[in-house]
């Protein structure tokens, strides 16, 4: 619905389009949601100093994991989304990427969706 609110018609014209990444973080955030455990609960999380998560996940076993989401084969993550992970006690903490690559990176993981929805919340 975005996609033709804002004219975009192929994958090009998205590549192009300053609303990739915003676009991005919603098809995830929703296939997350719509792939997790039943209880798991779902928010977004911004300190007054701006530090962020994309998506914190309250998960039914009292586990907190955070998730950031780059449209980025080579992600630049603030350092903002770090702190946040330790502010929130995070057990876990993921970078959502449209590569296909997994690796950690400072006491995050970064993956594909893909991976995220089939090996993390599996």
């Amino acid at each position: 619905m975005l996609h033709h609110l804002l004219r975009i018609y192929d994958y090009e014209q998205l590549l192009g389009h300053p609303a990739v990444g915003n676009s991005w973080e919603v098809f995830v955030i929703e296939q997350i949601i719509r792939e997790s455990t039943e209880f798991s609960d779902f928010f977004f999380y911004r300190t007054r100093s701006g530090a962020e998560i994309d998506l914190l996940i309250l998960r039914p076993d009292g586990k907190r994991w955070g998730v950031e989401i780059k449209f980025s084969n080579a992600p630049r993550v603030s350092k903002g989304f770090y702190y946040s992970l330790k502010d929130i006690q995070a057990d876990r903490g993921f970078i959502i990427t449209p590569g296909s690559e997994t690796y950690p990176h400072k006491g995050a993981e970064v993956g594909s969706l893909d991976w995220f929805l089939r090996e993390v919340l599996k």
